[in-house]
């Protein structure tokens, strides 16, 4: 996913299959919580409810099937909201306040709004959505009103049943709160973790690029062992022109792949694509010089000998530069960067480190 063409439904076709995932758990637990039910009102004879459920465990069995099938999620949020509403009002009316269906209208109306974002295509799903919720809350308010001045259809008289049932209720509840708030947490980590490679990677390399140093300058600099050097590809235009730009981009993906080996086996070694066919290597520990000045000689020695197609030798001259007398980071970077030219202007393939 490229930040710079990055829209909004990328982000939703990235939560896709995540979504239809959370939403087949959600929707297999309330199957399974209403074969449960099934069973107490059953044992009970709460026939309204029964036959309620069966039509419910019905209902859920369709829509597993559907998403099996499809490996869509559409407008089954909304079929399920028609279940859920019509089943928390005929429950309290059946069995009274104290048993807890009510409670689900707390699970429905976050999912309710986060579907409507998730599938929006129209004000007219948006206004779909308030009307559910809005339904929702009339209803929870109506049916708080109705049980203060009237009596259930069936009066158990079994307080641990009606206990049961509220515990069950309850933490069904929590269970679906705590699977929808866990996968919209665990979408907004991963997709922080996209828009940061988006922001400070480079998508054609994996390297990073130079945004990542932009507020570390400061930090950099504090290090007298610093050391900073600026690689360039020898003739890139002329490998480009003549081997085409696929070819120019497999150069820098094997080149790449050299300084990445050299990131894993060093400490605070870092490489940037800096630019087209520029790369910034940032050596932040405490070597020497000399060992420093080996292990970049080392990379385009390595570069020098990557085996390409057509027997094809690519070249890369760098121009490097030490952090002894604490300069700014920019003045660091125009001095390894003069070192460069002048490897450029005196036979390329080379690592300069000093100028005449």
């Amino acid at each position: 996913m490229n930040l710079n063409n990055f829209k909004q439904s990328q982000l939703k076709e990235y939560m896709q299959p995540y979504v239809l995932k959370m939403f087949f758990i959600i929707n297999l637990t309330f199957l399974i919580a209403h074969s449960f039910l099934t069973i107490i009102f059953g044992y009970f004879n709460i026939n309204i409810m029964f036959y309620m459920n069966i039509i419910s465990i019905l209902l859920y069995s369709i829509v597993l099937i559907i998403l099996i099938k499809t490996k869509s999620i559409n407008n089954l949020i909304y079929i399920i909201s028609l279940e859920l509403i019509p089943h928390m009002i005929l429950a309290i009316i059946c069995m009274g306040w104290n048993y807890g269906f009510q409670i689900y209208s707390f699970v429905i109306i976050p999912i309710i709004i986060f579907f409507d974002y998730l599938n929006k295509t129209s004000n007219k799903s948006t206004k779909r959505a308030i009307l559910l919720i809005s339904i929702i809350i009339i209803s929870f308010l109506v049916l708080r009103i109705w049980s203060y001045h009237n009596n259930p259809i069936y009066i158990l008289n079994n307080p641990f049943v009606e206990h049961l049932l509220y515990i069950l209720n309850t933490t069904l509840t929590i269970i679906f709160m705590s699977i929808f708030i866990f996968y919209i947490m665990h979408l907004i980590c991963k997709f922080e973790t996209i828009l940061y490679k988006n922001a400070n990677f480079d998508t054609l390399t994996g390297l990073a690029n130079r945004r990542l140093i932009q507020n570390k300058e400061d930090l950099l600099m504090e290090n007298e062992h610093l050391n900073v050097s600026i690689l360039d590809i020898d003739d890139f235009k002329h490998i480009n022109d003549t081997y085409g730009h696929n070819f120019g981009d497999e150069v820098l993906k094997q080149i790449s792949l050299i300084l990445k080996l050299q990131e894993k086996k060093l400490k605070d070694f870092t490489p940037i694509r800096y630019g087209g066919e520029e790369f910034l290597l940032i050596y932040n520990d405490d070597k020497s010089e000399n060992e420093k000045l080996e292990t970049l000689n080392t990379i385009r020695t390595e570069i020098q000998n990557l085996q390409l197609e057509q027997n094809i030798n690519v070249t890369v001259t760098l121009g490097t530069a030490f952090n002894k007398e604490k300069q700014s980071f920019e003045d660091l970077i125009k001095l390894a960067d003069k070192r460069l030219y002048f490897g450029k202007e005196n036979g390329k393939n080379q690592l300069v480190s000093k100028t005449i």
